[in-house]
């Protein structure tokens, strides 16, 4: 944990002449990067929760995050997808020698690829089902199904 001083020093901080004045939220987050916990950062700066604390840092940063513009975004999100391809041809030679650490560490690359990529959302249109309801008999769906699937196209 940081000393007291460095973590006073960061609740007290002041907006400089011609700047914009801070959210609490971005003291909070101050605060937890100078390694506070949830809940003093929360007994400090009058959140009622440790859970507000997580919520109003995570606000912030997904706030800062959109006023990104979107060149910039790209040139970070490729710059993070060099460092982990760099950090998979390092360990490669150990995944190939079937190196356990390395087979997992692998894993956590891969796993934070997707993520950076999007890869590990879900595609709303995989994974669905489409109900036919038919009317009449099975038989006579299937002998329509036969049929259809007999005919030429543009019949």
């Amino acid at each position: 944990m940081a000393n007291d001083t460095s973590t006073s020093e960061v609740a007290n901080q002041e907006p400089l002449e011609g700047t914009l004045v801070r959210s609490r939220a971005w003291h909070a987050y101050q605060l937890k990067m100078a390694g506070l916990s949830l809940a003093e950062i929360a007994e400090r700066q009058g959140f009622s929760s440790p859970g507000a604390v997580a919520k109003a840092i995570k606000d912030e940063i997904m706030s800062a995050a959109r006023e990104i513009p979107k060149e910039d975004r790209d040139t970070i999100l490729q710059l993070e997808m060099d460092r982990l391809n760099f950090a998979q041809s390092k360990i490669w030679p150990s995944v190939e020698y079937g190196d356990l650490k390395a087979i997992e560490t692998l894993l956590k690359i891969i796993q934070v690829r997707s993520k950076l990529q999007g890869l590990d959302m879900i595609d709303p249109t995989s994974g669905t089902n489409t109900v036919l309801v038919v009317g009449g008999s099975e038989a006579d769906y299937i002998e329509r199904l036969r049929n259809l699937a007999d005919q030429k196209p543009g019949e």
